[in-house]
């Protein structure tokens, strides 16, 4: 029989590139009242994957000519071979070019030889129409009261986790399925400042790390909803977690620390902890950050001249680098599309945006605009960096293709 889905190719300017009419194998796992998420197959030596793989491509998907879902592929396994398929999965983000409609449930289909069996939608309560979003906008959302510090996606979850602090009691967490409807939760110490939050998928938990106003600086959850005291060592300010896949390991960077030289910990379950000595132990440490290319993490901070940076293949052992500036480097960040870590400050001038290849050396760029700047990220889906920042009239967010 005939291959009841298409699947039309966009480029990340949504200028139509091509149809896949005959996919290999196509599976959806709808979400209640929420996005829904879907696996394609395609042949390896179709030519469309080209457009498919690039950077940004969106994909929207019909059965029998009815709108399925549509969104960015957000992941892709395989490669270009001479036979065999290529993976890529894909997250409805409710957005198309003209408008979205409501899932549709499609009669099972298989294939004569069995290789299509989309999930059957049986609970017409997962059914849902949505408004239309524009490409590039910005929407707000309403949220729990309070001061909201870091959030964290779990692709295994599909879930958004955010921790922060000044909520009503019991709250400094929230969760969310698809950014829009916000849920508080009871954290493991309500009052706590909670700083940071990483997602493990290989351990299925979510860790979070805080400033002390209890005995509680870390927490962990396998669902971001129901969270359990940890025990930390040194710092009692820790300001930001991070996850290495690679080294199943997570490392913590503090600003403050009753043990000296203890604004490091590690931990390969977000259980049990142990301090490492920082490369610099009158630093004040922001932000660390994993590269697996490099095998290495990267912190930055502030205070000390010359070696706001330090850089570590194994969380244990720091070694101190000269940054670009003396400014308080508040966040960095790693590509690996550009192979390029990049670090924003909240001072500075002409030089609070830094770049390195390596960790090591690094190199001034000049920003947008001289905001407070205090975090940054990478997206490889769109090849863009992106920086928000604490001060600035209309213009407290900048972007930039290549760092530079």
């Amino acid at each position: 029989m005939d291959n009841p889905f298409e699947i039309t190719v966009f480029d990340k300017f949504f200028v139509r590139q091509g149809w896949v009419t005959d996919p290999v194998y196509v599976t959806f796992t709808p979400r209640f009242n929420a996005q829904g998420s879907a696996e394609l197959q395609f042949n390896a030596d179709d030519p469309i994957l080209e457009f498919v793989l690039a950077a940004g491509a969106r994909l929207r998907v019909t059965y029998l000519g009815s709108h399925l879902m549509s969104g960015r592929v957000r992941a892709r396994q395989g490669g270009f071979v001479a036979s065999g398929t290529v993976t890529v999965q894909l997250l409805d983000d409710w957005v198309l070019l003209s408008q979205t409609q409501a899932w549709v449930v499609p009669a099972a289909v298989t294939t004569s030889s069995g290789a299509l069996a989309p999930t059957v939608l049986t609970d017409s309560a997962q059914t849902r129409v949505s408004v239309p979003v524009s490409e590039g906008a910005w929407v707000a959302r309403p949220t729990p009261g309070g001061y909201w510090a870091s959030v964290a996606w779990a692709p295994e979850l599909g879930l958004f986790c955010a921790v922060g602090s000044d909520t009503t009691p019991g709250g400094r967490v929230m969760t969310s399925l698809d950014g829009s409807t916000w849920t508080e939760r009871t954290s493991a110490a309500p009052a706590n400042y909670w700083l940071s939050v990483a997602w493990s998928p290989e351990l299925g938990l979510f860790c979070a790390v805080g400033s002390t106003l209890a005995s509680t600086y870390v927490m962990t959850s396998p669902d971001g909803i129901s969270w359990t005291s940890r025990t930390s060592v040194g710092a009692d300010r820790w300001s930001s977690v991070a996850w290495a896949p690679q080294l199943s390991l997570f490392c913590a960077v503090g600003y403050y620390s009753q043990v000296t030289g203890g604004m490091v910990m590690t931990s390969p379950d977000g259980i049990n902890w142990t301090s490492r000595t920082s490369a610099a132990a009158s630093n004040e440490w922001l932000s660390v950050v994993w590269s697996p290319e490099l095998g290495l993490f990267c912190a930055v901070g502030r205070y000390s001249l010359g070696n706001r940076v330090m850089t570590s293949p194994n969380g244990i052992t720091w070694t101190a680098r000269t940054s670009a500036a003396d400014n308080d480097w508040s966040s960095v960040t790693w590509s690996p599309e550009l192979s390029l870590f990049c670090a924003v400050s909240s001072t500075g001038n002409a030089n609070n945006v830094m770049t390195s290849p390596n960790g090591v050396t690094w190199t001034s760029r000049i920003p947008a605009n001289y905001n407070g700047w205090t975090s940054v990220a990478w997206s490889p889906y769109l090849g863009l960096l992106c920086a928000v920042g604490s001060s600035g009239t209309g213009s407290r967010v900048m972007t930039s293709p290549d760092g530079v």
